[in-house]
């Protein structure tokens, strides 16, 4: 089992302040402005934490039982990379590389890379870029192999709110040009059914809220809109989504998300649906 997961430093508002005196990169949570790294003098009295963020990497932490414990922690260089954030976890490709969709953790524009291991998660190959955009905001990558070496990955895109996605034939070594996707919502997360077709879960922040799924049988080519499966159409607001599906059986599915009850409590959730 390969785990990976993103690494931030934390520092105590002083504590920041020196070392981004002495030029370390330091996010800090403005108020009314986000997180910002371009900072000015007065910009550590308006923060709104106590705390600010220092940038740090990603790690792989390795298991031989399935989980139940772990033995070896690596440090990914991710260079020239400013660190990385993945959502999707890895993939296991046929031809045995392991794969990390992940992108780059600093404001926008993000760059989207991917990560490919051949000694199952022991080493990783110098990351390879999948998009990026001086106009679009693309992050939080999922990636399927939809035919041997055939890469599909699907992408948030923050500004239009409908979901990317780009081809690589090769392998992961070069990727097409992001184009957008009937799909309106974010992020995505595929599913290579057992009969072949394509499944792309996310979730809709916009009235009616709730999670969304749609089917494609070419692989990413195209996407039957006008099929969109409805999961949920009656969460309360639009603090939801990261859907995440497995098919336990042929055709029958569990997705996995989070969202709110209506007094307002955050919860994970599930839903079984059975294609037809």
């Amino acid at each position: 089992m390969v785990l990976i997961l993103s690494r931030h430093n934390w520092y105590p508002l002083s504590l920041a302040r020196k070392r981004r005196a002495a030029d370390e990169p330091i996010p800090l949570p403005v108020r009314g402005r986000g997180w910002v790294e371009d900072l000015a003098d007065d910009d550590w009295a308006r923060s709104e934490l106590r705390w600010a963020r220092g940038y740090q990497s990603l790690y792989v932490h390795l298991s031989t039982d399935r989980g139940h414990t772990f033995e070896d922690t690596i440090k990914i260089d991710t260079s020239p990379y400013r660190g990385g954030q993945s959502r999707s976890g890895v993939v296991e490709l046929r031809d045995g590389r392991v794969a990390c969709p992940t992108f780059e953790y600093k404001k926008a524009p993000w760059s989207t890379y991917i990560l490919f291991s051949s000694t199952g998660g022991q080493s990783w190959d110098p990351p390879v870029l999948v998009a990026k955009s001086p106009d679009l905001s693309f992050c939080e990558p999922d990636i399927a192999e939809v035919a041997p070496g055939e890469l599909y990955c699907i992408l948030r895109e923050d500004l239009g709110r409908y979901l990317y996605g780009c081809r690589s034939l090769d392998g992961g070594h070069s990727w097409s040009v992001p184009e957008a996707t009937p799909m309106f919502g974010l992020p995505g997360d595929l599913l290579v059914l057992r009969d072949g077709r394509l499944l792309c879960t996310y979730g809709r922040r916009i009235a009616p809220f709730g999670i969304r799924a749609c089917l494609s049988k070419d692989g990413g080519l195209t996407w039957e809109i006008d099929q969109e499966i409805v999961i949920r159409d009656d969460l309360p607001n639009s603090d939801l989504g990261y859907p995440a599906t497995i098919e336990y059986a042929p055709g029958r599915l569990f997705i996995c998300y989070y969202g709110q009850e209506p007094d307002e409590v955050t919860c994970i959730q599930g839903n079984h649906v059975t294609l037809t």
